[in-house]
């Protein structure tokens, strides 16, 4: 009994986390970050591993969890991102839309491969975004021209129902040599 009630506050813990979140970024200030100390830097700042991937962060908002989701199962290297319902999510670096749909876990979401860097090639991934992707499989899609490309808009799809608006975003760097992936850590 003991260790089935250890899972059910590490459960509430983490739903209290997103829902914090998702009220802190209903308080912005004119700049547009939410008002707390854990907001996230600037869009154009390098994740996460410095300035030779070039990555920025897909959304402005707050950092809700980064190590469990509400059910108490780990994330892989990714970070749930509270931002305000509808807030337009954009890609994290330039590339081609892999795929796109939906999932009972992830909601609306969208992969895209951003080819290969330093050996290696990088995949990004949003889930639970609010409606269907504003992209297509194919479609090649940017960081940077008219202040980046729309993948779609912050919501609460998939297994985030039961939290506030955020989108889930995660990188996956494989190894050209090996076909080797991992999950690269988002801060948080």
């Amino acid at each position: 009994m003991q260790r089935a009630r250890g899972s059910i506050n590490r459960s509430a813990y983490a739903v209290l986390a997103v829902l914090v979140a998702v009220l802190a970024t209903m308080l912005t200030t004119p700049t547009g970050q939410a008002s707390t100390a854990r907001t996230f830097p600037a869009r154009h700042t390098s994740v996460p591993e410095g300035s030779g991937n070039e990555f920025v962060w897909p959304v402005s908002g707050w950092v809700a969890a980064t190590r469990v989701y509400a059910t108490g199962a780990h994330h892989q290297g990714s970070a749930d991102i509270a931002a305000a319902h509808h807030t337009p999510v954009r890609p994290a670096r330039s590339g081609r839309v892999e795929v796109t749909g939906w999932s009972q876990a992830n909601g609306w979401y969208v992969r895209i491969d951003h080819g290969g860097l330093h050996g290696y090639t990088y995949r990004t991934r949003y889930a639970h975004l609010v409606t269907e992707p504003q992209v297509s499989p194919g479609d090649l899609v940017s960081d940077i021209y008219d202040g980046g490309t729309v993948l779609g808009y912050v919501g609460r799809t998939g297994t985030a129902n039961m939290s506030g608006s955020h989108v889930h975003f995660g990188i996956t760097r494989i190894d050209k040599s090996t076909g080797q992936a991992r999950d690269v850590a988002v801060p948080g």
